[in-house]
């Protein structure tokens, strides 16, 4: 340190500055808790976990970043709670943790060292999550809000329970139409045959019991989310529902991206799903067909007085957009 320097004051070498920053940076913040999402998660060879700590402002935009590590032997202690919150240190991940700040001179780095991860807080905000995820299914006008009565009967495939005997799975068609949209705890569940779209999504074996639910996501769910009736039902009635408020192709595709990811959707996301709506307008405004066997799916009524091309598109720009992480994703 020089301190006659050009103009009178202190002079600092690189090397000094940044130790007296992380002298200061330490004696201030060696102990402060801090809550973000996990972004850049990058788990090293020698089990240290990298990441970033992120804060998102209006439309996802980031407008804090904090680099993070937990060191090896810490992670060996934070990880159990962590998980048995039902957490996964991952991208997207709500995070409140107690760091210490640092400062590595040599790189010109700030970084945050973990030294506790508060479970409660990842355990509140995915069940915040899970509540979207039932407000969604809601966004259809489809799930039925009513508490307790008889187990329901929701579609299933056909051949589930063949060679059980005595027992026979009802159709769609003799079900009441209501019971197709329960919540899936009125379901009726053999234990010998799960119901398939349920298993899929890590419904636990009834026949044991099990510390805690899994959470997974899979190929196989997308499939059932892309395929399932009770789902392109729910894609088609929200469709009809946006069309009958808008009547302009960016009002309809806009005010069906807010009900399904509750945002915006960004100039970059506008363009492709024009193209996307305009290549399934076409293909279904030249076969009449296709385009009634799709809007045809499920026992809620079509609306005839909706465009059966138009209608086809938007459903399936619907199913397109609820399959995306904003929309049905527990980040």
């Amino acid at each position: 340190m020089d301190s006659a320097g050009a103009r009178g004051g202190t002079t600092y070498t690189v090397s000094q500055l940044g130790r007296e920053v992380q002298d200061l940076l330490r004696d201030a913040f060696a102990s402060v808790w801090v809550a973000g999402e996990v972004a850049r998660h990058r788990p090293s060879a020698a089990g240290h976990q990298y990441f970033d700590l992120v804060e998102k402002g209006e439309g996802d935009r980031i407008v804090g970043t904090l680099a993070a590590v937990v060191w090896k032997g810490e992670w060996a202690r934070l990880r159990p709670a962590l998980e048995r919150a039902g957490g996964k240190l991952a991208e997207g991940l709500a995070l409140r943790c107690r760091v210490t700040l640092d400062f590595y001179p040599p790189g010109g780095r700030l970084q945050a060292q973990v030294r506790e991860i508060d479970p409660s807080f990842t355990l509140g905000e995915l069940e915040r999550r899970r509540r979207e995820t039932l407000e969604l299914l809601a966004a259809s006008g489809l799930l039925v809000p009513r508490i307790g009565g008889p187990s329901a009967y929701p579609y299933q495939p056909p051949g589930i329970w063949d060679g059980l005997v005595g027992y026979v799975y009802p159709t769609p068609e003799i079900v009441p139409a209501d019971d197709h949209h329960r919540r899936t705890m009125y379901s009726f569940v053999k234990r010998n045959a799960p119901h398939p779209a349920m298993a899929a999504f890590d419904m636990p074996d009834r026949g044991t019991s099990v510390v805690r639910r899994q959470t997974s996501n899979t190929p196989l769910q997308a499939l059932v989310l892309l395929n399932d009736p009770q789902y392109l039902e729910a894609y088609r009635v929200l469709a009809s529902r946006v069309m009958k408020a808008e009547t302009t192709r960016d009002g309809r595709i806009t005010q069906m991206f807010r009900l399904a990811t509750r945002r915006r959707p960004r100039p970059a996301e506008m363009a492709p799903m024009r193209v996307y709506y305009e290549a399934q307008r076409a293909r279904y405004a030249s076969d009449a067909a296709a385009a009634a066997a799709l809007v045809g799916l499920g026992v809620t009524p079509v609306d005839r007085a909706l465009d059966p091309a138009q209608l086809a598109a938007l459903m399936n720009l619907t199913a397109a957009v609820m399959n995306t992480p904003d929309a049905y994703s527990l980040r």
